[in-house]
């Protein structure tokens, strides 16, 4: 069953400037889902479509069985499974992304927020009233909890934390002061003329147990499916995890390390302070990310890597001490 995140009449599209003047259907979504995971009564989107090929055989496969969605495709997109388009409301348009993002952020202006109450406590911290916090699990003050968060037993939310909406955090586990769990992510659409689109980020944050999350760090909320801490993951204070970012088990992330979006981080890996990693790479497990290090090309299993741009760290060492020699040597030529 889908996920209720929103209610919205696809009717209500002719009220948005700018979109194909449709017959829209009398369909209601309740959410957002990937294109990769397609779901029933949900917003779907997808940059690409190659036509008559496996690609396009094998993302119908994907739609045919979907009921009640709004699917948004490129223009070339020509959909052989009639079913597909009898069952749903298809939108071709020259940039899906952005219109995801117009439709998206028009639903989210207009649904109902009454259903939201928050009750403010005696330590001045402000909790919504349908939020699931267990047995065992203390809030320090000035602590803000969003809608639709579960937060698990014997936790720690310390002073000034915020926790955004869609957050789940597991048992045993620390958010340190101040920090932000569920920020929108930065998802930019833009136009050939420079007018921007934010995407909004609907996936929240998944936080497993016995996790550690330092003071002033930032974990933003996945796109549409959730960005991901298993159990055991510490984070070090002033770090930021980017949206759709997957951190494994045990894996250690020092201070002032910036994930961008969507990388991929295994099992007991060690990223040191201040490495940054390009989007989308892939770390695999027991990696070792020395201080410093930019991070540019997958980093393959048990590899160690160092420098700017980082290189194989036995390698860096090699040359950099080859680098020092030579150095020495003209200095003592020259004397």
């Amino acid at each position: 069953m889908t996920e209720k995140k929103f209610t919205f009449n696809l009717m209500n599209l002719k009220s948005i400037e700018g979109l194909p003047n449709l017959n829209f259907k009398d369909i209601e979504i309740y959410n957002v889902a990937p294109f990769s995971n397609p779901q029933n009564c949900s917003m779907i989107f997808s940059k690409k479509w190659i036509s008559d090929s496996s690609w396009q055989e094998e993302a119908e496969n994907k739609l045919k069985t979907l009921k009640g969605c709004l699917i948004i495709l490129p223009v070339n997109a020509k959909i052989k499974n009639k079913e597909i388009e009898s069952n749903n409301q298809i939108l071709l348009t020259e940039n899906p992304r952005k219109i995801y993002a117009i439709i998206l952020q028009y639903i989210l202006d207009h649904q109902q927020t009454e259903n939201f109450k928050y009750t403010k406590s005696e330590l001045e911290s402000v909790i919504c009233t349908n939020s699931i916090i267990e047995d065992g699990t203390k809030i320090e003050p000035f602590v803000f909890i969003d809608h639709d968060v579960k937060i698990g037993k014997n936790c720690l939310i310390s002073a000034g934390a915020k926790i955004g909406p869609y957050v789940s955090i597991g048992n045993n586990t620390t958010i340190r002061e101040n920090s932000v769990i569920g920020n929108p992510g930065f998802g930019i659409e833009r136009d050939p003329d420079g007018t921007t689109y934010r995407i909004p980020h609907l996936g929240g944050v998944k936080i497993g147990d016995n996790v550690e999350i330092g003071a002033l760090s930032v974990v933003d909320a996945g796109t549409i499916d959730p960005t991901i801490i298993e159990d055991y993951a510490k984070i070090d204070d002033q770090t930021h995890i980017s949206h759709n970012c997957k951190i494994g088990k045990g894996t250690l992330i020092a201070s002032g390390a910036t994930l961008s979006g969507s990388v991929s981080v295994g099992k007991n890996c060690w990223i040191g302070p201040n490495v940054s990693i390009v989007n989308g790479l892939k770390i695999e497990d027991e990696a070792w990310i020395t201080i410093g290090s930019v991070v540019v090309e997958n980093v393959k299993k048990g590899q160690k890597v160092t420098g700017n741009f980082a290189i194989d760290h036995d390698f860096f060492v090699k040359q950099y001490v080859k680098t020092l020699m030579e150095k020495n040597k003209d200095s003592k030529t020259r004397g």
